[in-house]
């Protein structure tokens, strides 16, 4: 694992210890409206569903807990950030209590509970994800949590802006960058999700945040002296084909290519990256695109490489060379 600090993903204030009370899990409701005679308050599990039972209205809530998965989780500094998501996304929210000392269920938007903890003793504690032995303690690592960035002659590695990641948007719907990244260009998909995505800037620059916190994906935009976009890097462990792996991916606007930007942008990156513990970072690339392998051909450091068919949704089985860059 490869992180110095993580923050909250409401307030992005530094944690110095993550333990099972800043772990939250958040499910959906299923369904609020099924009728019971019993008249009693109680939480069941039942085929990976938890029954509520609300006394006096017999009125049911069936909460969906199917995907509990560990990397699922979401990391807050207090109860009431955690509380905050709840309310926003209009989940259902489940935590160890320490006031209940066990797991606990808050359903915050409905007025039959009034944000009271209902306590799930039926659910172990052992069973629970995250133990009382679980604990990372990040306190020596202080409480900065900037982002890096950084100035490469004329250009600049900075965090997304709203500009920047709206010259992102453009830059990666066109059907040249798309054919090249996806394998596939499909016109009205791609202007689909243009409008979609540009609609949602704000939240954009939010998730970028909290994956930043996370340290799940760690995002540059390039742009120069004047503020004009370049281009991006990033590193993610989010890659659906490599999961808990990092993953390096780039891209640059068209009329910057042919001046060594992005291969020193990458050579910087990874500097950061080793110096950060990481030991090891993956890349993907389509066995035609001649621009990015030369990038990896002038790296300093040892690259395996091996060509793969692999499966991609927008294009079916492609050829693809698979990178492995070694920084230790």
């Amino acid at each position: 694992m490869w992180f110095k600090q993580i923050t909250c993903d409401t307030c992005f204030s530094v944690m110095p210890q993550i333990d099972r009370n800043n772990k939250y899990y958040y499910a959906d409701i299923l369904c609020n409206n099924i009728v019971h005679d019993k008249t009693d308050r109680r939480v069941t599990i039942n085929n990976n569903c938890l029954e509520l039972t609300i006394k006096g209205n017999n009125r049911a809530l069936h909460i969906n807990t199917s995907t509990f998965l560990p990397e699922r989780w979401m990391s807050f500094c207090c109860f009431n950030c955690a509380l905050k998501y709840s309310r926003i996304h209009n989940k259902a929210m489940l935590y160890f209590s320490n006031e209940n000392q066990c797991v606990s269920l808050v359903l915050p938007n409905l007025e039959d509970f009034n944000n009271s903890p209902i306590p799930i003793p039926d659910w172990s504690e052992f069973d629970w994800f995250c133990q009382f032995y679980d604990i990372i303690d990040l306190s020596s690592f202080g409480i900065s949590s900037v982002s890096p960035e950084f100035v490469l002659d004329n250009i600049r590695l900075t965090s997304p802006s709203v500009s920047s990641t709206v010259s992102l948007i453009n830059m990666t719907s066109t059907e040249k960058f798309r054919t090249m990244y996806y394998g596939s260009y499909d016109r009205l998909f791609a202007e689909r999700q243009k409008n979609e995505m540009l609609s949602n800037v704000t939240s954009l620059i939010e998730e970028y945040k909290c994956n930043f916190g996370r340290r799940a994906q760690i995002d540059w935009h390039l742009v120069d002296l004047n503020n004009t976009f370049v281009g991006f890097v990033h590193l993610t462990k989010l890659y659906p084909a490599m999961p808990n792996e990092w993953v390096l991916e780039f891209g640059l606007q068209p009329e910057y290519e042919h001046r060594g930007i992005m291969t020193r942008a990458v050579k910087l990156v990874l500097e950061w990256a080793k110096l950060q513990g990481c030991e090891d970072v993956y890349a993907i690339s389509e066995y035609f695109n001649k621009k990015s392998h030369s990038i990896f051909d002038r790296l300093n450091v040892p690259v395996e490489t091996s060509k793969e068919v692999m499966w991609d949704k927008h294009a079916g089985e492609r050829l693809m060379y698979n990178y492995h860059i070694k920084l230790q």
